[in-house]
């Protein structure tokens, strides 16, 4: 059984229904959708799908001295991925491995996408305690991090248990002694200590040499046609072009407005003119037609 993790309140659900339903459609290897709800209405809507592939956690769940800590720590601004939000994926992650003695587990934001076997993202990070995503625009160092944390792998071994509980006890402390040069963006950037620690003798997977994907933020470094992506991978490996079976897009900041039906790319022009890149517009129209087909079946 191969496990993935994502959370989200009520503003993220309909993405992370389109996740769950992506994962459905493309995942052909059994598989539990480990599935944090934020709040009440989200615990209530999703709890009334009754698959055993989904799996649902309510706040109450992961609650203790330490999860008070976390929230007492990190500001949680409503309607925005906020610091709270970015901290809860190490603490639930290490939940799963520590508490529900999961071998390991796949986290993924609830704005992905699958078009492929998701399962394959974990088979690639099998000979690996911890798996990475590049950002695939910027060089190491860079103030956002040079890797991002919407798609990251743990596996419950000494080191994979070791950077995991580390890169959560930094979330209860956001003041912590590298917060000033690694605290630049959420708590992504920390992951670059991992790499300059373990990168050596199979602790750390890059998973985008095995595994094609894009985002907002690197799209436009990238052509998408036919279910394929070419990318400049200057950035993280030596080769200037990849070609990769695009296995999955993170829709990061999407809005769809569905009183007009129609969406917005981001918050306020953030990511620039994506949709002038060749298969980008398709991808997005088709990402809100999945939002509009899961408002509809769940009643959202």
């Amino acid at each position: 059984m191969y496990n993935l993790a994502t959370l989200s309140d009520k503003n993220y659900l309909i993405p992370g229904l389109v996740l769950y339903e992506s994962l459905k459609k493309y995942t052909k290897d059994g598989f539990i959708l480990h599935y944090l709800a934020l709040d009440n209405e989200t615990y209530q809507i999703l709890s009334q799908i009754k698959d055993n592939d989904l799996k649902i956690y309510s706040i109450k769940d992961i609650e203790g001295s330490e999860y008070n800590t976390l929230k007492e720590n990190n500001a949680n601004v409503p309607n925005r991925m906020s610091p709270y939000h970015y901290m809860l994926c190490p603490f639930f992650c290490h939940y799963l491995l520590t508490q529900e003695k999961l071998p390991h587990i796949l986290y993924a934001d609830s704005d992905i996408c699958f078009y492929d076997n998701a399962t394959d993202v974990i088979k690639c990070c099998t000979n690996y305690d911890m798996g990475f995503l590049a950002h695939k625009h910027c060089q190491f160092g860079a103030y956002v991090g040079f890797f991002n944390v919407g798609v990251i792998f743990f596996k419950s071994t000494e080191v994979g248990l070791k950077c995991l509980t580390w890169w959560k006890d930094i979330g209860l402390n956001p003041k912590n002694q590298w917060a000033e040069e690694y605290g630049t963006c959420g708590d992504q950037k920390y992951l670059e200590l991992f790499w300059s620690t373990f990168s050596s003798n199979h602790h750390i997977k890059i998973i985008d040499s095995d595994i094609g994907n894009s985002a907002p933020w690197n799209v436009s470094r990238a052509e998408i046609c036919n279910g394929f992506m070419t990318w400049d991978s200057s950035f993280v490996f030596s080769e200037k072009y990849k070609t990769q079976k695009l296995y999955f897009h993170h829709f990061s900041h999407f809005k769809p407005i569905f009183e007009n039906d129609t969406y917005k790319l981001d918050w306020g022009g953030e990511w620039g003119n994506v949709l002038g890149n060749p298969g980008v517009p398709e991808l997005y129209d088709d990402y809100y037609k999945q939002c509009k087909i899961v408002k509809q079946k769940y009643e959202v």
